[in-house]
């Protein structure tokens, strides 16, 4: 993606160079490199998915902004609220995209349907669909539930996966173990006694 100055203009109306340098900083570390940066690769509960933000980091955005609109603060001020509080830097790009546009007429989802490698366009349709009827603090109050659930959920089918996982990679090293060093040990003791091996051994 093309960065341009607005990007980079915080709601005070200062240019934030911090997220400007992280960001130039990623850039030359990517092409000297061919690597992602660092703070990209993470683990799932904090880790970067969906091609630089974490599912959890998404929902963390709705959560905040679906709080901010539901005690009354208007959209513009929420979005500001929430841009100081992101810490992921492409998503605080985006989150000030968004607040900038809206003073160009365009809605969240607007700015959203140029982020599909980011936002689920199932996430984009709701969000739409609530600016449309004018209930989008509600459907923000949804969305966070359900993506809450959806991201516990496959937190504990892996969780869930990794015990049989151990105990296989358990059983194998046993199995291992057994044939490399007590199965060898076994047999010479039977040959040094001049005992029959039995058939199951050999």
């Amino acid at each position: 993606m093309l960065f341009r100055k607005k990007h980079f203009i915080q709601p005070d109306g200062t240019f934030d160079s911090t997220l400007f340098q992280q960001l130039l900083n990623d850039a030359r570390y990517a092409i000297k490199t061919g690597k992602k940066p660092g703070h990209f690769v993470r683990k799932e509960s904090q880790s970067i998915s969906l091609g630089g933000i974490a599912p959890k980091e998404i929902w963390g955005f709705i959560n905040k902004l679906s709080s901010f609109l539901s005690s009354g603060i208007d959209l513009k001020s929420a979005f500001s609220i929430v841009y100081k509080q992101i810490k992921n830097p492409k998503l605080r790009m985006i989150v000030n995209e968004i607040r900038l546009n809206l003073d160009h007429g365009l809605s969240i989802s607007d700015t959203l349907k140029q982020y599909k490698k980011y936002f689920d366009p199932l996430i984009i349709s709701l969000i739409e669909v609530g600016e449309k009827t004018g209930a989008l603090p509600k459907v923000l109050g949804e969305l966070e539930v359900s993506l809450l659930e959806s991201i516990e959920l496959k937190s504990k089918i892996r969780g869930a996966m990794i015990y049989p996982i151990i105990l296989i990679s358990l059983a194998l090293i046993m199995v291992v173990f057994m044939l490399t060093f007590i199965l060898p040990k076994i047999t010479e003791s039977f040959t040094k006694t001049w005992v029959a091996i039995p058939g199951l051994t050999q």
